[in-house]
């Protein structure tokens, strides 16, 4: 009974958990500018956003007998889906068009990989201020979505967009 009245006191008192709205993400020198400017102003826009996992590929040791082991064999990792606020002249999905269009030249021909990938810094706050802090290397915008428009009144739109990267580490 006292591991229940702990958790309830910590739980009321808001003790050491985690917000899931005090964030940032911050595209570190991407190789195309901001219309806007700045590309913290994209960064601000920015409504949701995960912080990447990671998968342990396995495969079944069936040599020995009895049952089968799964042992490590590499390590693979999911994308990162962002949804950002637009602005008036869609500001944020030109800019993620933009950086595709360094994916590949005007005959479709893709470009080297060094020339369009771009590292990310995602950081969940804490009360200090500090916080986990994870960097994302060599990302790059997989898929930009469409932008749904309808008769709704007083919606913002948003553009949602899948980042594909090499990896990340814990900063």
């Amino acid at each position: 009974m006292a591991t229940l009245q702990y958790f309830r006191s910590q739980v009321v008192s808001e003790a050491d958990f985690a917000r899931n709205y005090e964030w940032d993400v911050i595209f570190l020198n991407p190789p195309v500018s901001y219309s806007g400017g700045d590309t913290r102003e994209v960064s601000v826009r920015c409504e949701s956003v995960i912080i990447p996992g990671q998968n342990i590929e396995t495969s079944g040791d069936n040599i020995r007998i009895g049952p089968i082991r799964d042992h490590a064999f590499g390590v693979n990792y999911g994308s990162i889906n962002c949804v950002f606020l637009a602005s008036q002249d869609l500001a944020e999905k030109t800019f993620f068009e933009d950086w595709q269009r360094e994916i590949f030249s005007n005959d479709f021909k893709m470009k080297y990989y060094d020339d369009y990938v771009a590292d990310i810094m995602i950081t969940q706050y804490n009360k200090d201020g500090k916080g986990y802090r994870v960097k994302v290397f060599d990302a790059f915008p997989k898929t930009v979505n469409q932008v749904d428009l309808n008769q709704t009144p007083g919606e913002f739109l948003r553009v949602s967009v899948e980042l594909e990267y090499h990896h990340w580490r814990v900063q």
